[in-house]
């Protein structure tokens, strides 16, 4: 019986690897035809394996994701519908709110609830301050007593009405 075609590229990836590992490049497999296009990763050091000029052409091109990541960066708690109706403002060709979607995606930005930290006041640090010396010497069985909530939220249709800006992830 015959392996599966993803088994038999896994183990011919690792014989490669142990071949490179071992700087024995000149006896790496010819199974399935894949010496010509490792050598050429090799001595190249070209790891994209995605032919130039085939597939769809983007509809954004590389002037209109500066224009958006310039719009995002203006204002990052606009919606992807507003920043596509500011997009489609300008000489560029229209386009939807699905394209404009997945491009901020591949620039690296995604939606994030923007972080709000209450600011301490002097008197704020006193109180914890007080509080923690209060409970320093506290058992476990103490501890355990305390109740801690977490306050989760669940949404069905996942529109929450809440703000939402554009970040790099991290």
């Amino acid at each position: 019986m015959d392996e599966p075609p993803l088994l038999v590229y896994r183990k011919l990836y690792l014989k490669v690897e142990a071949y490179l590992q071992n700087g024995r490049t000149g006896i790496i497999p010819e199974a399935h035809g894949l010496r010509g296009p490792i050598l050429k990763w090799i001595n190249d050091g070209d790891t994209n394996s995605r032919r130039q000029g085939v597939g769809r052409p983007r509809v954004i091109k590389e002037k209109g994701r500066r224009r958006l990541s310039h719009l995002v960066k203006q204002n990052r708690r606009q919606t992807v519908a507003q920043l596509t109706t500011q997009y489609n403002a300008g000489p560029s060709a229209s386009v939807s709110e699905h394209t404009v979607q997945l491009t901020l995606l591949d620039m690296g930005l995604c939606s994030r609830r923007p972080t709000r930290v209450p600011l301490l006041t002097k008197r704020h640090r006193q109180l914890h301050l007080q509080w923690a010396r209060e409970h320093r010497d506290w058992t476990v069985d103490e501890w355990k007593r305390l109740a801690w909530s977490d306050e989760s939220r669940f949404l069905i249709h996942h529109v929450d009405g809440r703000v939402r800006v554009c970040r790099l992830p991290g």
